[in-house]
């Protein structure tokens, strides 16, 4: 599971802490160097997940392919139910190539502003 930089390390604004800026841009890496480095350590039919912009899901998608990675289930995120998602999370599997991708919206948010049951879920509820 990853969480790669979201921003392309195109001379855009960065935040004064390197390790802030190491997180959010692509100076280090990029979400296709987090596959290729995954799809080594992985076996047959191993998954990898990651959460990215869903702005930049068709390159994702793309990079997978070309790793043998194919989506299973994508999740789109939205802060508010009335608000459009901006994130995404996707579970690839190795090898797998199917017409079985399932897809879903999470909302994070009440209108009220309160999480969800399936927010605190996601943020608050301790692994067992």
């Amino acid at each position: 599971f990853t969480t790669p930089p979201y921003f392309p390390d195109n001379g855009a604004v960065k935040s004064p802490d390197a390790e802030k800026a190491g997180a959010k841009h692509e100076t280090f890496g990029n979400l296709k160097d987090f596959m290729r480095i995954a799809v080594k350590q992985m076996v047959p039919s191993g998954e990898f997940f990651f959460v990215y912009p869903l702005s930049r899901i068709q390159t994702a998608l793309a990079d997978a392919q070309m790793f043998n990675l194919f989506a299973k289930d994508i999740r789109v995120f939205q802060e508010y139910p009335d608000t459009p998602p901006n994130l995404f999370t996707a579970r690839l599997i190795k090898g797998k190539q199917g017409n079985n991708c399932t897809f879903g919206v999470i909302t994070m948010r009440e209108k009220d502003g309160s999480y969800t049951e399936t927010g605190r879920d996601i943020l608050f509820k301790p692994e067992i």
